[in-house]
């Protein structure tokens, strides 16, 4: 489950659409303590906890790149290479150009949003 979380928080793209495709895959349990931990209404609703995800990426983006970078700047400093929060850093702010998609009311909608965003 903390995979899966992490890719939900990481950014959609295709990885993000793998999960829309494959939600039927995931055991209802998992799920369901998903619902209770991100708060998304109707228990076992794979579609709306998928738009819920997708969405809190794109909200809250910007704000996550800024932090890593900051964390990949202190890493750095403690000598090490930052590349895991450089790479986080370059896919919050990838995610964050979709803010069309907050408008979106089902995940179908807001799926949509993004790949017409992408063509452009």
């Amino acid at each position: 489950m903390k995979t899966l979380k992490t890719i939900g928080l990481l950014g959609f793209g295709e990885v993000g659409q793998r999960l829309a495709d494959d939600l039927s895959a995931l055991p209802d349990v998992s799920l369901c303590a998903w619902d209770v931990q991100f708060r998304t209404e109707g228990s076992g609703d794979r579609a709306a906890l998928a738009r819920y995800m997708i969405l809190r990426s794109v909200r809250h983006g910007e704000r996550r790149n800024e932090e890593m970078r900051e964390v990949a700047e202190t890493v750095e400093e403690a000598g090490l290479e930052p590349w895991m929060s450089r790479a986080s850093a370059r896919r919050q702010e990838w995610a964050s150009q979709f803010k069309a998609a907050l408008d979106c009311e089902d995940l179908d909608s807001v799926l949509d949003s993004i790949r017409s965003e992408m063509r452009c």
